[in-house]
């Protein structure tokens, strides 16, 4: 695509979580939540998978937030600590498709200055890569 970066997409299922999708392409991976709220049953059911997915895609992972209306402190805690681990494989996650009340909540909590987030899903992916 003339002027335009693509990924190729590697055709196979990263997770098999009905919580989320996760689509693995070359350099990084993109994850949508599909749950409503993010909490301590959720984390639950998430971390193990998320985890695995930093690791397998060298810490780089764009999280898709647009369905998620409300991140308890647990959730909070396992973006944190993705967050962490992310770096430590030498990349980063970065968030999108937050709601205005998810923007805030992380903005009071001075999480903005900690974790990535970009407006749309294109200019996360270029900051990931």
């Amino acid at each position: 695509m003339p002027g335009g970066h693509t990924e190729q997409q590697i055709e196979r299922p990263m997770a098999d979580n009905p919580l989320m999708r996760a689509n693995a392409f070359v350099r990084h991976a993109e994850v949508r939540l599909h749950c409503a709220r993010v909490s301590e049953y959720e984390v639950k059911q998430l971390t193990s998978d998320l985890e695995a997915i930093a690791a397998e895609r060298f810490g780089r992972i764009v999280l898709d937030l647009s369905q998620v209306a409300l991140v308890t402190s647990a959730g909070v805690s396992m973006l944190i600590q993705l967050h962490k681990s992310c770096g430590a494989c030498g990349g980063r996650m970065v968030l999108f498709g937050l709601n205005d009340d998810l923007v805030r909540m992380l903005k009071i909590a001075g999480l903005l200055k900690l974790l990535s987030v970009e407006k749309d899903r294109a200019r996360a992916v270029k900051r990931v890569l």
